[in-house]
């Protein structure tokens, strides 16, 4: 928010309408004049500084205070206040010098907009004739503004006035002119820094100029960035935090990066979206990228996060990746970000929208641990290059890939010549090609992921040729496929393929134990004639494929616990009370009985915490929405001509599930599309939401994104939810992911006999009363074509939760 000129012309107008000029030169009389262009007011903070000790959201608050060079008398103020929104909130705003300017000042009621940008707009005025007298002999003569803040995080950061930079174009005081009182004339300031918990406060001293940029620092070297100096990016206390462009701070993830010169540095990134724009690197002769990361060791990137409680607590660990504030989004590159000889972690990270044409992440000869991260839309307009790459690294003792969430990706995940990697509670979801491909790998584990609805590829798991060989020593390292849930994938499950023939390949080299392997299209599991590899196989349930099994691994089905049977399963694959799938001592699956709570084992206690997140802030949410519906394809042909849908939202972070309606009508006459917009609820804003859509006639859909797509008709299925709430109208296009007809008047959540045969009774007819309940496709009669459609909706029947 920035101080408007023509707002200040205006208050100082309506000010001296009234202005006597005795009185003006009564308070100037026995003050000293000050020289033309060489005033100047510096702020302060009081205290300077902070340390908070004990239990995080402990509060403090801090007085600015205005020093003037000479006596003089303001008639307004403004200058931005920036703060580390990850280590700090604002609880209030208090003005003490005049009264804030309307409408451009931050005040108390303005903290979501504050608390999101970390970025205080401090806006005031005088309406009197004397102004707000400031006095140079009087050390900090005026008490400005009083800010309370929350303490989020205990470690070191900065609270900061600056006196140059984009941030500091409107920083500047407006003097009265004792000799001509309706003149004023701008006063710059000088920058004011407060140490939270150690912060270091810069030592060079800036020009009081609010256009000066300074040209050299100390130990640093700026670059050709017109709007992000260097100086910015300097790690304090080994930590650097990254900002969007209109947040006070360093925005640029690669100066971030190349400011770090040792080992157990970490930059986090504050809540925004970034593009990661395409550059070379001489040195790396793969082609473009958009970071690139090169002998960094112990290096954590940890994106901000939501979270949910107010104590600043957070949710059982597989419900974290739902949690990023940060967007990063690869620009047409060969690669978005490249790991080379580093080590170190990526976390709370959302990479989405992306347009890489090798890998969205390339891990080479490194050891970095990607955990809570989720990977959306990463390949789109042609771009077919995986996601993550790992070739020729040693993940022994580490903790690899975890908790981790991919969506409409091409190749999620491919490993090349790797040892020790971990691929653990990870969900894969509607993503094109194989989702793990191992080659060259060894002592790897693939454990407790859920597979589902992936649209093509050889194999949702592919083994194929070289895994396992140590070249050095001729042994054979292990790989383990234990506790997965593949289902309804339009590819096999798992492929072992090109394995080369060798006699000492030793029996369990394979190992696939306690999966579940259901409804995949192109078949179970799978192993050709030249992979002379034994795997052994105990209590899988392998069911309702086409086929289940075929090679050399026909023969396990009914020995060793290993079943073809209905799993059972409830909600999000979890296994109802009789599923065979649960066993004495163990569970087949990536999860147990439904009503027993997931208790996933605790993260190795060297990764890094990061900082807390802001308890999500309730506000005014509405939806304008764009829907399609199952055999309508042009304007309705009768009496009805729009339709009152429900629509839920769900968010089980926020413990929230609120109801509201849209009443919607048709675009035109021939797309069948819908448009309507909803009342508006009051809900928390922030990550994690479901929005699920009931029609009058119709199936609920959930929906997990703002704009989903599917290949055909009713193929959409809802994984966990996405959809990140703004205040104000948020726009949700559905029309690309059908909702399904079938559940009608009166509506009980499911399709059954009752409305099959209530429309089979009533063919022909056009009577008001069974239009409004059988006549589905709106064509102004009950027909043979709504029999259909109901039909063609048993395979769903059920509403989605």
């Amino acid at each position: 928010m920035k101080l408007s000129k023509h707002r200040i012309v205006l208050l100082i107008g309506a000010a001296f309408v009234v202005i006597a000029y005795i009185l003006i030169q009564f308070v100037y009389k026995n003050q000293p004049k000050s020289k033309a262009g060489g005033d100047v007011i510096a702020l302060s903070f009081s205290p300077s500084a902070q340390t908070t000790t004990g239990t995080q959201l402990s509060s403090f608050s801090a007085d600015i205070l205005a020093t003037p060079s000479a006596d003089m008398s303001v008639q307004t103020y403004a200058f931005a206040v920036g703060f580390d929104a990850s280590s700090l909130r604002v609880t209030s705003i208090t003005y003490h010098a005049g009264t804030v300017s309307e409408g451009l000042g931050d005040t108390t009621d303005t903290l979501t907009e504050v608390n999101t940008k970390g970025k205080i707009i401090i806006a005031g005025e005088s309406q009197n004739a004397t102004g707000i007298i400031l006095q140079k002999d009087i050390p900090a003569s005026q008490k400005i503004v009083t800010i309370q803040f929350q303490v989020l995080s205990e470690l070191p950061s900065l609270v900061s006035v600056s006196a140059t930079g984009p941030q500091a174009l409107n920083n500047v005081f407006t003097k009265i002119s004792p000799d001509s009182p309706n003149q004023v004339t701008p006063i710059p300031i000088t920058s004011a820094y407060l140490s939270l918990n150690g912060g270091v406060i810069p030592s060079v001293t800036l020009s009081p100029s609010p256009t000066a940029t300074p040209t050299s620092l100390p130990n640093a070297t700026l670059t050709p960035s017109p709007t992000v100096p260097l100086s910015q990016c300097i790690p304090v206390n080994k930590r650097i935090i990254v900002t969007p462009q209109d947040v006070t701070g360093c925005h640029d993830l690669q100066q971030a990066v190349d400011a770090v010169d040792g080992e157990g540095y970490i930059i986090h990134i504050a809540a925004g979206k970034y593009t990661l724009g395409s550059h070379t690197d001489p040195s790396y002769a793969q082609g473009t990228s958009g970071l690139v990361i090169k002998d960094k060791k112990n290096l954590s990137i940890i994106g901000e996060v939501a979270i949910y409680g107010a104590d600043g607590t957070y949710p059982d660990p597989g419900q974290m990746s739902k949690l990023s504030l940060v967007t990063l989004t690869p620009e047409k590159t060969n690669y978005g970000i490249i790991w080379e000889n580093s080590s170190g972690f990526m976390q709370f990270v959302t990479m989405e929208r992306g347009g890489v044409d090798r890998a969205a992440i390339s891990i080479r000869n490194s050891q970095v641990d990607l955990i809570y991260n989720s990977f959306v839309d990463v390949n789109r307009e042609g771009y077919t290059g995986v996601t993550i790459a790992i070739q020729e690294s040693n993940y022994t003792n580490s903790s690899g890939l975890m908790y981790n969430y991919f969506e409409n990706v091409v190749n999620p995940i491919v490993v090349l010549g790797t040892n020790g990697l971990s691929i653990e509670y990870n969900e894969f979801m509607g993503n094109a090609k194989e989702a793990i491909t191992l080659s060259g790998v060894g002592d790897t584990s693939i454990e407790y992921n859920l597979f589902h609805q992936n649209t093509g590829g050889e194999s949702v798991i592919l083994v194929k040729g070289g895994t396992g060989s140590d070249k050095k020593t001729g042994e054979y390292k292990k790989i383990a496929i234990i506790h997965n849930t593949i289902v309804e994938n339009a590819a096999k499950a798992f492929s072992i393929m090109d394995l080369p023939i060798d006699a000492i390949m030793p029996k369990g080299f394979i190992t696939f134990n306690n999966n579940i392997v259901v409804g995949n299209s192109k078949g179970g599991l799978s192993q050709d004639t030249a992979s002379a590899i034994e795997v052994t196989m105990v209590n899988n349930d392998v069911w309702s494929n086409v086929p289940d099994i075929d090679g050399k691994l026909v023969s396990k089905i009914g020995k060793n616990g290993n079943i073809s049977k209905d799993p059972l399963f409830g909600q999000e694959y979890c296994l109802s009370q009789n599923s065979p799938a649960l066993l004495k001592d163990d569970v087949m699956g990536y999860r147990g009985q439904c009503d027993v709570p997931v208790t996933p084992p605790p993260l190795p206690s060297n990764i890094p915490t990061p900082p807390p997140g802001k308890p999500p802030v309730p506000d005014s949410v509405s939806f304008d929405l764009r829907l399609r519906f199952q055999g309508i394809t042009t304007a309705p042909k009768g009496a009805v001509k729009k339709m009152t849908v429900k629509v839920t939202v769900k968010n089980p972070l926020f413990n929230v599930e609120q109801d509201t309606l849209a009443e919607i009508t048709p675009v035109s006459d021939k797309t069948g599309i819908w448009e309507g917009k909803t009342s508006p609820l009051t809900i928390p804003l922030g990550p994690g939401y479901t929005v699920l859509v009931k029609g009058p006639k119709h199936v609920q859909k959930k929906y997990c994104t703002e704009n989903p797509n599917e290949t055909a008709t009713g193929t959409y299925r809802c994984g966990i939810g996405r959809v990140q709430l703004l205040k104000g109208v948020n726009t949700l296009d559905f029309s690309k992911a059908v909702i399904l007809a079938g559940d009608i008047p009166d509506q009980n959540g499911m399709i059954d006999s009752y409305d099959i045969s209530y429309i089979r009774q009533n063919l022909g007819a056009k009577d008001e009363k069974a239009l409004s309940v059988g006549d589905i496709n709106l064509d102004g009669v009950v027909d043979t074509q709504d029999y259909s459609l109901v039909l063609q909706s048993l395979n769903i029947k059920y509403d989605e939760e």
